[in-house]
């Protein structure tokens, strides 16, 4: 960006809309380093960021993510920070539209630096805490960094953000690094020394592909029929033309068919626009049968099995409690 005073202003934007019921969370992340990143000395990350979408981060989780190995499973550690809401406006607003996000972007930006130690870290599984899991040991390096905007707060069970506000948001970031507390004592008081951070190599893509656990490979082409983004926006859509306009599935169908229609090439447009149309048909005739046979099949037999196999241990419990009585 460039400022009106002439100074130039280097920033990256991470921006995007999240839904949720198509997830409730938003992220990104770095491919997976070549070599690991030396953090030996440091305390942990920080950035120098500001919201640019609107003055509501609290309605918001905020996380920071990174994992000690080349893997590509699910497991990672996260930790949670505070972005401060702007002082810049007067009073809370609440307002995402385009001229709103653009007002702010012309002001002066109020970079805030956000501090994060590794031991705030905790390893994850999705939304949810890893029972016994170890703590963040950064002695080996570090293989990835990433951000997630989410719903859902680090806990043992899925535990959502009362209040959360879905939709769009834009954080602008002048720079992530790592930063060190130092025990010295100044006149003042105690230093923050930041840490130069080397420029980063990463795998390729399909190198990161290949490193992929074989599980993650069998299971995400699944993973990508069921949860598309896609399939979402379709969701999303016939939600709002069936709730909010009056039409039944076949009439949003038919809606979604006519859409698509291009006047100058009416004919050759509506057999494609047919065709589109009975594919997506297929495909969530396809996804509700396979979601059926997942739970019916899989889903609530394994459940059953593990409550028959809690019961003798339940039982136990209770008459070992009635002896001790």
């Amino acid at each position: 960006g460039s400022p009106e005073d002439g100074s130039v202003s280097h920033y990256g934007i991470w921006s995007g809309v999240c839904r949720i019921d198509g997830g409730g969370f938003c992220g990104t992340r770095t491919l997976p380093f070549t070599q690991p990143l030396d953090v030996g000395g440091a305390d942990g990350f920080y950035m120098d960021c500001a919201l640019m979408s609107d003055n509501e981060p609290n309605r918001r989780v905020w996380k920071m993510v990174t994992r000690t190995d080349t893997s590509r499973g699910e497991q990672v550690y996260q930790a949670s920070f505070t972005l401060p809401p702007s002082t810049s406006d007067e009073e809370t607003n609440t307002d995402d539209t385009i001229a709103n996000i653009m007002n702010k972007k012309n002001q002066v930006k109020e970079w805030t630096r956000i501090k994060v130690p590794f031991e705030s870290f905790q390893q994850v599984r999705g939304p949810r805490l890893v029972a016994n899991g170890p703590p963040l040991n950064v002695t080996g390096g570090l293989y990835q960094f990433g951000l997630s905007m989410s719903k859902f707060q680090i806990a043992s069970n899925t535990t959502e953000l009362p209040n959360f506000r879905p939709g769009y948001f834009e954080l602008h970031i002048q720079q992530i690094g790592l930063y060190t507390d130092s025990t010295t004592i100044t006149e003042k008081s105690a230093a923050s020394v930041e840490k130069t951070t080397p420029v980063l190599q990463t795998l390729s893509e399909d190198e990161a592909k290949q490193k992929r656990p074989v599980l993650f490979k069998i299971v995400a082409p699944i993973l990508k029929l069921f949860f598309s983004e896609q399939s979402n926006r379709r969701r999303s859509v016939m939600k709002v033309l069936r709730e909010q306009r009056g039409y039944t599935r076949m009439g949003a169908i038919m809606y979604g068919t006519r859409s698509r229609i291009n006047p100058q090439k009416k004919m050759s447009s509506t057999i494609r626009s047919i065709g589109k149309t009975l594919s997506i048909v297929t495909t969530d005739i396809f996804r509700t049968v396979a979601k059926s046979t997942i739970r019916f099949g899989i889903f609530y037999p394994l459940k059953l099995t593990r409550q028959l196999l809690k019961m003798p241990f339940a039982l136990l419990a209770r008459l070992k409690q009635k002896s001790q009585n």
